[in-house]
């Protein structure tokens, strides 16, 4: 078996490959690198855009219902000066655990989670590419 084998690459031409072949390679290559990092880099920014108006449009989302749901009604029973909230501790802590709006801070912190990694990946590919670049 190993005969065939040799006697099949010793048929072979063996052709030289031509000068310059190498550089143009590792050239197509970084070309095509810098354009990956380009596309990536569009891409992210167009995503932290997004995120951040996003962001704003869940936090005056999450204002909004604050306000309906009376949290803040409840917020400054904490500083009122009589000494009512003593007493009647557990009904407040209560009361402000029932009015908070869960989804709404929940959709905050998934958009702010989005607009953060979207903006530390725009960083990252950033600095890639002026690293590439140089």
């Amino acid at each position: 078996m190993g005969d065939r084998y040799k006697e099949l690459f010793e048929k072979l031409n063996h052709t030289e490959t031509p000068v310059g072949l190498e550089e143009r390679i590792l050239l197509r290559i970084k070309t095509e690198e810098r354009h990956f990092s380009r596309v990536k880099s569009l891409t992210f920014g167009v995503s932290t855009v997004t995120s951040l108006g996003i962001f704003l449009w869940t936090f005056v989302f999450l204002t909004e219902s604050l306000k309906e749901s009376g949290f803040w009604q409840y917020i400054s029973l904490l500083f009122s000066e009589n000494g009512t909230i003593l007493i009647y501790w557990r009904e407040l802590f209560y009361s402000l655990a029932e009015s908070l709006p869960i989804i709404g801070l929940i959709i905050v912190l998934m958009s702010t989670g989005f607009f953060i990694w979207s903006l530390t990946n725009l960083y990252k590919n950033g600095k890639y590419i002026q690293i590439k670049e140089c």
